[in-house]
């Protein structure tokens, strides 16, 4: 016996295909991570002390940290050197993911901060563990993806020193390839990254946070500003800004470096217009930009960074250099709208 099923209207149709391509081009990724955003107080999350001193934890809105940046409870560790909040997660050897994490210190200054990754042993840690000081109050966003060395992935949240970090909207979710070696977010504050960052991704910085990186860094994506009135710090190493032959770009916001960084082979610097600056503001560590790639390229802003190399540099904006710079390239000036 042939029986009719009931008919569907076309538009239920094409709404049920329309939901399902929109599952599939965000991916619905899942979040390894168990309670994440800490709205069940500190359940699936272990406490621990590697140091001395007597540490606290506890999830609270009004905790040791300023709420200023915060919404809803968040996890806060701290008061003793090395108080950590661990959660194991199962991931898939070779399979790549993306870490995201927002954080703030309790006071200025606040003690290096690690968010660690440890495969299976103790020391044996994956490409997205480093080491962060976030010396505000405020909260700030970090995301970085990474391939994951081993099944079985260690998450450690750990304050090295007296005052308190908080954590908030910790997440870990596959993803198809490696984009970001550090995406940073802040809206106000300072914030620094020591450790080396690498891989294929990029660096892009934004909102109106200070951020230093003092790593000696590889990895090839380039490096992107897009900060309002604030700037992105480079100093200590001379791989702070990642391989040399990767890009430089600074759309908006200062990028200020108190090192030598060099670029050559495919690495390109530009500088996008009126809103941009490349400087050096400590003298006591000068910052020097060797470019022995393609020409420099200022379609606005400001240079007062000295600049060497083989390169050139090409003006295509109203933009303004004042610094001694000694670079043998030519010289372009095709335009300079909006000076």
């Amino acid at each position: 016996m042939n029986t009719k099923l009931p008919s569907v209207p076309r538009a239920r149709h094409l709404a049920t295909i329309a939901a399902i391509l929109l599952c599939a081009s965000s991916g619905w990724a899942q979040n390894l991570v168990t309670n994440g955003d800490f709205s069940s107080g500190l359940t699936n999350w272990t406490t621990n002390n590697f140091g001395i001193g007597s540490p606290t934890f506890g999830t609270n809105a009004n905790g040791p940290t300023d709420t200023s940046g915060a919404s809803g409870n968040y996890a806060f560790a701290g008061g003793g050197t090395f108080a950590l909040l661990q959660q194991d997660l199962g991931l898939t050897n070779g399979q790549t993911y993306r870490l995201t994490f927002s954080a703030g210190g309790s006071a200025a200054g606040q003690p290096v901060s690690v968010l660690s990754l440890r495969q299976e042993a103790l020391g044996n840690y994956n490409s997205a563990s480093f080491d962060f000081t976030p010396s505000t109050a405020s909260f700030q966003t970090y995301t970085v993806d990474f391939t994951a060395g081993t099944g079985t992935i260690g998450l450690w949240l750990r304050n090295n020193g007296a005052n308190y970090t908080a954590w908030d909207s910790v997440s870990v979710t596959a993803i198809t390839n490696v984009q970001k070696a550090l995406d940073f977010y802040a809206t106000n504050g300072f914030s620094g990254i020591i450790s080396d960052l690498s891989g294929p991704g990029a660096v892009t910085v934004t909102g109106s946070g200070y951020l230093t990186l003092s790593g000696n860094s590889t990895y090839t994506g380039g490096t992107v500003v897009n900060l309002s009135g604030s700037s992105l710090y480079a100093t200590t190493s001379t791989g702070a800004l990642g391989a040399t032959n990767s890009a430089i770009t600074v759309n908006t916001g200062t990028l200020d470096v108190r090192t030598t960084i060099t670029r050559g082979g495919t690495g390109t610097i530009t500088l996008g217009g009126q809103g941009a600056a490349l400087t050096s503001g400590d003298t006591n560590n000068p910052g020097f930009l060797i470019n022995n790639g393609s020409a420099l390229e200022l379609v606005g802003g400001l240079i007062s960074v000295p600049v060497s190399g083989t390169g050139g540099l090409n003006v295509t904006g109203g933009a303004a250099i004042n610094s001694s710079n000694s670079y043998t390239g030519a010289t372009t000036i095709s335009g300079t709208t909006g000076w």
